[in-house]
């Protein structure tokens, strides 16, 4: 087949993505037995990583089988420029620029008759199963809840679905919205999820098949997740329980128990100039300290590097609050980052009268962010 470097190293760049290929040696990354991609003559480009996820793109171009490692057919396009010809020579896959050979690719994969075979049982009559449409902006949302689900249910920590909701949570946050239609069962998400995300934001359809929830892309490209079992979840929704009655005590703003932050456009500016000059080792200790005074809130962030202070001004502060003094840390940046300007955004002592919960909110989206601060003496 003749290729443009350029868009063949795209294409590429999708299934390296969607299988993990590019990962760094993690409890959950793909094994090097499987950093393979596959070429089928029937059009498509694969790659599979058995316990985590499986990728294939439409490339019509493609007229032989063969499987190459993945890093090292990377390499050799990544070295090449204009058009180039790929070819099944006899046994050997070969890499032609310029009508020189620039790189031969010897069949040998020990495991080729396997991965074909995996490859099969995914794919075989995908084309004609029932998809469903994804919610309206279920990628941005799952997003937001895999970014704040990390490290503490193993594997499981790319958010969670109930029928309609998805949920997103570590032990000190926590992240709820709802779809107006849902899913019809409980899904937990394992981090491998993030390939999704990765790969692109053209996922538009999904179904499930056997351990695997499918997405489909409108220009062909399908990500299949395979899920954990069952029996996995045991727990993970008691905490979902649990995280849903905190954020419905403190979802209402109430006056003499709750107090308005600034808007999130101006809470980004304040950010990005309190904690310009701390570099990442100070991260740990960033953190940006509030007190309620009669005029407003009165902010200051400390680091090795240095002091920032800003006075918020607001008329409408209760007395009962004057004097509360609490500490957000430093990642609600990376959470500002994901939601638009129009988010409410205040600090609730509903629940907790000392620390209090900071809270996101955005009513029409019926979504919901909490996390807990941490009273200063």
């Amino acid at each position: 087949m003749t290729v443009n470097q350029g868009e063949f190293s795209k294409v590429l760049s999708i299934v390296h993505f969607g299988a993990g290929l590019n990962e760094p040696e993690k409890a959950y990354s793909i094994s090097s037995s499987y950093r393979n991609i596959l070429f089928s003559k029937q059009g498509f480009i694969s790659a599979i990583d058995p316990i985590g996820s499986v990728v294939r793109v439409k490339f019509d171009r493609v007229d032989f089988d063969f499987i190459v490692p993945a890093t090292e057919f990377a390499g050799v396009l990544a070295k090449l420029e204009g058009e180039l010809e790929v070819a099944l020579e006899g046994a050997d896959l070969t890499v032609r620029s310029g009508g020189r050979i620039k790189a031969v690719f010897h069949r040998g994969v020990s495991n080729e008759e396997e991965h074909f075979g995996m490859i099969s049982n995914v794919f075989d009559g995908i084309d004609n199963m029932e998809w469903r449409d994804l919610p309206e902006n279920f990628l941005s949302r799952l997003g937001f809840a895999s970014s704040i689900s990390t490290g503490d249910w193993g594997m499981l920590t790319g958010g969670m679905i109930c029928d309609k909701e998805l949920f997103g949570m570590n032990r000190k946050s926590f992240y709820q919205t709802e779809f107006s239609n849902g899913f019809g069962r409980e899904i937990s998400f394992p981090e491998t999820v993030r390939r999704l995300l990765k790969v692109g934001e053209g996922f538009n359809r999904y179904t499930f098949r056997e351990d695997k929830m499918m997405f489909l892309a409108g220009d062909g490209v399908v990500f299949g997740l395979i899920l954990p079992a069952p029996d996995d979840n045991e727990g993970i929704f008691d905490y979902v329980k649990k995280g849903k009655e905190i954020a419905s005590e403190n979802k209402e703003f109430v006056e003499g128990e709750s107090f308005r932050m600034p808007p999130v456009n101006e809470m980004r500016r304040i950010l990005s100039r309190a904690f310009p000059l701390a570099s990442d080792s100070f991260q740990s200790l960033r953190k940006l300290d509030i007190e309620v005074i009669s005029e407003g809130l009165d902010m200051t962030a400390q680091s090795p590097m240095g002091t920032y202070r800003e006075r918020w001004k607001d008329d409408d502060i209760s007395p009962h609050l004057v004097g509360k003094k609490v500490s957000i840390p430093f990642s609600i940046e990376g959470v500002l980052s994901q939601v638009s300007d129009d988010w409410e955004f205040f600090i609730s002592f509903s629940t907790f009268k000392q620390n209090g919960v900071m809270v996101l909110k955005k009513e029409d989206e019926k979504s919901i962010f909490i996390q807990m601060t941490v009273a200063k003496d």
